[in-house]
């Protein structure tokens, strides 16, 4: 699928600026044209054809586009003599010879959200003659669209009138996002604020239960600062590591007060691990080694805070306390190997960061099974985002003894259970007749 994006001719932007101030303006730390691009690409876009008007010479243009961002990104352009017009047939032929035959045509200050236009090219890879995205709330004058050739059928018996577009596109299937803004218009640094909030607010996963929501929302001012700055996303991981050690020194400590301090600091470190992801996905610095990474700290910095918590509890009441703490340092560990197994079979068709959404799907797609069914269903109880609130609860109450017995069992049994439903990743190499391709556990389109 192709992008067609036209920038504005030199009058417009300097209404609000220089060209660079306006095409270039940093939305959470991305340049505006290159987030209107990437967003398109990471939504199932494959190329790009970038129409500007002559007076911006290409070297600027295309320089302006040198991203890591846009590294793998084919982008073509086309200088023309006057500002494009898409509702004009002319414009459209001059270029026609450029387009693939099929193409979404995006406003170039139009910054799609992702979900919505993944669904929007879907549909388009498949429409007949194409399709467009209406939302409740569709900003004036910014229409994202996906058109096939039969575009063209219609350009050559209308050659004299105007509304083209506008008329073509009233007759085409319409894809309605329920409950959420297909998109936003960036026109000036208000409404540029407007839209880093919006993205911030939606760079949470599909998959989210109402205890990582609420991490999020805790989360978003740093996020939204962290993005306009040289912080990584990896930087952040790491930076959890020595927010568990302080957790594990104070639950070391052995009485109550020591306790909600160190499951304080342990849902410090469960923010960092929100944080790194939200900023990942905001700045589309997303990569495999990033999910490995997240991976690795979020098990390595159980190790520090569940040692901590058992010498603890020895110094409150003996020396059982330390063998419940190996036992729970073993299952943590084979844990971590079973889930890496699970990811690294899982990975092999699909990105690392969809590995737990399928995950999901295909436990939902097993229900059948009494094993599968259970372990979707308390699966989310060994996550992060949920495992801080209950430390802190039962820290609070002065009941981490108990807490600490149910983490003892529920690490040995998530270890086993996972052994049991690698099942289900293995015959995704098998092809297409596997519980892989079920329906349900196919993904949605991000």
């Amino acid at each position: 699928m192709q992008v067609v994006l036209s920038l504005p001719g030199i009058p417009e932007p300097e209404k609000h600026g220089a060209p660079a101030q306006v095409l270039f303006r940093e939305v959470c730390g991305v340049p505006l044209l290159v987030r209107v691009i990437a967003t398109a690409v990471k939504s199932g876009a494959t190329s790009v054809l970038l129409l500007y008007p002559r007076q911006l010479s290409e070297e600027w243009v295309t320089g302006s586009l040198r991203s890591p961002i846009l590294s793998s990104v084919a982008i073509g352009t086309v200088a023309l003599d006057e500002p494009f017009d898409p509702e004009s047939p002319s414009h459209w032929r001059r270029v026609r010879n450029r387009l693939e035959a099929r193409f979404l045509w995006l406003p170039w200050n139009f910054i799609a959200d992702s979900r919505a236009l993944a669904t929007l090219i879907a549909k388009g890879k498949t429409a007949e003659y194409g399709t467009r995205l209406t939302t409740l709330e569709r900003p004036e004058g910014t229409p994202a669209v996906i058109v096939a050739t039969r575009l063209f059928e219609t350009l050559e018996v209308s050659a004299r009138r105007t509304g083209v577009l506008t008329e073509f596109l009233a007759r085409l299937p319409v894809s309605f996002i329920p409950d959420a803004v297909g998109g936003w218009a960036v026109r000036s640094p208000e409404t540029a604020r407007l839209v880093e909030r919006e993205l911030i607010r939606r760079s949470g996963k599909e998959w989210d239960g109402m205890h990582s929501k609420f991490n999020r929302r805790l989360c978003r001012p740093l996020v939204r600062w962290l993005s306009k700055t040289s912080v990584t996303p990896n930087m952040v991981t790491l930076a959890g590591l020595p927010a568990a050690l302080l957790s594990g020194y104070w639950f070391a400590q052995g009485y109550w007060s020591a306790y909600v301090l160190g499951a304080l600091l342990y849902f410090v470190t469960v923010l960092f691990d929100e944080i790194d992801g939200m900023l990942a996905r905001t700045t589309f610095r997303e990569s495999a080694f990033g999910c490995w990474l997240e991976s690795f700290v979020d098990y390595a910095s159980y190790i520090p805070v569940f040692s901590g918590m058992a010498i603890g509890l020895y110094r409150q009441h003996g020396r059982l306390w330390l063998g419940m703490g190996g036992l729970l340092l073993f299952g943590t560990v084979m844990t971590f190997l079973v889930a890496t197994w699970h990811r690294r079979l899982a990975c092999r068709i699909g990105k690392p960061s969809e590995y737990l959404n399928r995950y999901y799907r295909l436990l939902e797609a097993d229900s059948g099974n009494i094993v599968s069914r259970f372990v979707r269903q308390v699966h989310c109880f060994i996550k992060k985002a949920v495992l801080c609130h209950y430390v802190l609860i039962f820290s609070v109450l002065g009941g981490l003894k108990i807490f600490f017995a149910l983490a003892v069992f529920g690490s040995n049994l998530a270890w086993i259970l996972g052994l049991s439903t690698g099942r289900l990743l293995r015959p995704a190499l098998a092809g297409p007749s596997n519980e892989w391709n079920h329906p349900a556990a196919s993904l949605p389109v991000r």
